[in-house]
């Protein structure tokens, strides 16, 4: 576990972890984004609406969860 490891060393009050997908899937190699439109090398939402998060004790707790 990062966080569990990050805490042991020390380190976690000072990190900042951002996780973020590449751009959609390939239709040509099996992926899909369905419901949305088109996937990699398009424009439309499927090829540039990706999960990610960002996650820090250093984030204000107003802004944790949005």
């Amino acid at each position: 576990n990062l966080t569990s490891a990050l805490k042991r060393k020390n380190m976690y009050q000072d990190t900042l972890i951002a996780f973020s997908s590449d751009n959609g899937g390939c239709e040509y190699g099996g992926g899909y984004n369905t419901p949305l439109r088109g996937g990699k090398h398009f424009l439309f939402e499927g090829g540039l609406r990706v999960p990610a998060f960002v996650h820090s004790a250093m984030l204000p707790t107003s802004a944790r969860g949005a």
